[in-house]
């Protein structure tokens, strides 16, 4: 049976009726195809529903992206903190 591995994602601004977009590097989902597994990309949802995404997965890689939102661990953010993704960072 082949492993399902999820990817998270980074959220993005879409065009025409597409308010965000979820979307994740093409290399992170070439790098487990070939090492197997089938690439199954994990939309940033509401934050209830992650333990119900994560149950049918046999692995879990965390892509890079952004600067983690410093108000979600009680820090204020700093002038040096780059973009952040706070639906991603959520999720």
């Amino acid at each position: 049976m082949i492993p399902l591995i999820g990817l998270t994602c980074g959220t993005g601004i879409g065009t025409g009726s597409f308010h965000t977009t979820h979307q994740t590097n093409d290399s992170y989902v070439q790098w487990v195809a070939r090492a197997g597994g089938l690439p199954v990309l994990l939309p940033n949802t509401e934050p209830e529903l992650v333990h119900r995404a994560l149950e049918p997965l046999n692995g879990l890689l965390l892509t890079g992206g952004r600067d983690v939102a410093p108000l979600l661990y009680g820090c204020e953010p700093d002038p040096h903190c780059g973009e952040v993704d706070v639906l991603r960072d959520r999720f």
